[in-house]
């Protein structure tokens, strides 16, 4: 079976590629090798074959395939198409393949120690059928191939070969699979870990900016609720619009039921400037504290009914996230509103059971005690 790279080709919506291709596949030896659209630069143009064919015994087919119907009027070639559109080619068919051939050459003379020769340039014409007198000075018939000989296009390219073929230059013999192997290269890229930190860096950046837009389009709303998962970026909207709203000259209260995201809240914003901190950051239960409220049991377990001794060994500040909602939940009791300040109420900055972030926006004096 013949071997095909890539073994199922993308022709891009060419029929006159895919007959020739398929014709190709059904006349040539098992031995043979085709390569579908090899990519080539040169010092000064770049190129693609159509179809690179390794025959070994016999030498490398360059074929540039044309569909249409081609012709040549005053000297100058052009196709039509089905629809009677003609188009002016800007070189022959024939002076592609020739000028990919060249490029081939000297791609591989400076990698390989012998060229497998001969290498031969060939257009093929699936859809024109040629007259009996043709006789173009830059076309030689012998390196066309057109309709009539698709169902033998096979012997036309392995007789051009013979035909280019000088044993004092080329070696049939010099086996392809070094040819493959240039055209064919894997390379990879050098594992880099400060390369590789700084796209990730530059991908946050990107999901900063977006996040950014976000906080931007809301900023006309007094209540948002935005939801995801873990690592979504829910905290850091929160920060974004804590110190959008401060920097508008309000009171601004960031808050949350974790007290190990509350310490963190604190922290991070204790590193802006002055103008850009919330006025409060920290617990949800923490802000009526600092307006001299009653602070309470601060035992989880004991109010979640675990045995007092059990309670006592519950280190205090540990509490995890999911301890102070159901404390919270416990402390207002079933179908109760969340606590109000200002008339109106307030819920947590974030929660780790739900995933969600609430932002509300409240005036200066709904944050005075």
């Amino acid at each position: 079976m013949v071997t095909l790279i890539p073994q199922q080709p993308d022709f891009n919506g060419s029929t006159a590629e895919a007959a020739v291709w398929n014709a190709l596949c059904e006349q040539l030896p098992d031995d043979t090798t085709m390569v579908h659209g090899q990519r080539l630069t040169g010092d000064d143009k770049d190129v693609e074959i159509d179809i690179l064919v390794l025959w070994p015994g016999f030498g490398i087919a360059v074929i540039e395939v044309k569909g249409g119907r081609v012709g040549v009027e005053d000297g100058r070639w052009n196709t039509q198409d089905s629809q009677g559109h003609r188009n002016r080619l800007k070189v022959s068919p024939l002076e592609q393949a020739m000028v990919a051939k060249h490029t081939l050459v000297d791609y591989l003379r400076t990698r390989v120690s012998t060229l497998p020769g001969p290498i031969s340039h060939l257009a093929v014409l699936p859809y024109t059928q040629l007259p009996e007198d043709w006789d173009q000075p830059d076309a030689p018939r012998r390196q066309l191939v057109d309709s009539t000989q698709l169902g033998s296009v096979a012997n036309v390219i392995s007789t051009q070969l013979r035909y280019d073929f000088n044993p004092e230059r080329d070696s049939i013999s010099t086996p392809h699979v070094f040819v493959l192997k240039n055209l064919r290269r894997t390379n990879q890229a050098v594992e880099n870990v400060s390369l590789r930190a700084t796209e990730i860096s530059d991908r946050a950046d990107e999901l900063s900016r977006e996040q950014a837009k976000l906080i931007s389009i809301l900023r006309h709303q007094n209540r948002a609720e935005i939801s995801g998962g873990a690592g979504s970026g829910k905290t850091y909207l929160a920060l974004l619009k804590a110190q959008s709203l401060t920097r508008e000259g309000r009171r601004v209260a960031l808050m949350c039921y974790s007290r190990g995201l509350g310490r963190f809240l604190q922290l991070f914003t204790a590193q802006w400037p002055e103008g850009d901190r919330p006025a409060y950051v920290g617990l949800f239960h923490d802000l009526p504290i600092s307006w001299r409220a009653a602070p309470g049991s601060d035992d989880d377990l004991r109010i979640l009914g675990a045995p007092p001794a059990v309670a006592a060994q519950r280190p205090r500040g540990r509490a995890s996230a999911e301890d102070a909602l159901r404390r919270d939940r416990h402390r207002r009791g079933p179908g109760l509103q969340p606590p109000v300040v200002g008339g109106r109420p307030i819920v947590p900055a974030q929660s780790s059971r739900r995933h969600t972030l609430r932002l509300h926006r409240r005036t200066a004096a709904d944050l005075r005690p």
